[in-house]
């Protein structure tokens, strides 16, 4: 199991649809460091074309994405993005852990629907509830990243 120092809030960042953006996320398997390459710039490297259209900071992370994207860089690990199922099923347990029952029925509603990641936020802000749920959310997410590490041989601290 290899050890490595790692920001586990910038991992939860960028495991998560949320706040990843468009683009992709690679560990480092050397220094623990995390990066992200948005897309623009994996497309640019693809076609060699479109460098010279990149914002200058795009431009800035083209050595970094070249190493990361090189064939059979052993040096980087691909960071995922939770599935979709993972994030619904942590919906529903903390919608089942809440006592309040005409709150639990609205969030269970809720979850049924096509925007159901939108509508069950907006329930609990307005409800007032949306810290807890974040707490409980970024608590499994860590669990989440947790394994994932462990899964790929890593034993990560921050």
């Amino acid at each position: 199991m290899k050890e490595l120092l790692i920001d586990m809030e910038l991992l939860l960042e960028l495991i998560s649809e949320d706040t990843r953006g468009e683009g992709d996320s690679y560990l480092n398997l050397i220094s623990g460091e995390l990066s992200y390459i948005p897309r623009s710039v994996i497309n640019a490297l693809e076609d060699n074309t479109k460098i010279s259209e990149l914002e200058d900071w795009e431009k800035s992370l083209i050595d970094e994405a070249s190493n990361i994207l090189k064939l059979n860089s052993q040096d980087y690990l691909f960071v995922p993005i939770v599935e979709e199922n993972f994030t619904l099923s942590v919906m529903k347990e903390y919608t089942l852990s809440i006592i309040n029952t005409a709150l639990k029925e609205k969030l269970l509603n809720s979850l049924k629907g096509q925007n159901y990641s939108y509508d069950f936020n907006a329930i609990l802000l307005k409800e007032g509830d949306i810290d807890n749920f974040y707490d409980f959310k970024d608590y499994k997410y860590h669990e989440y990243a947790q394994k994932w590490l462990f899964k790929n041989g890593i034993q990560g601290t921050d």
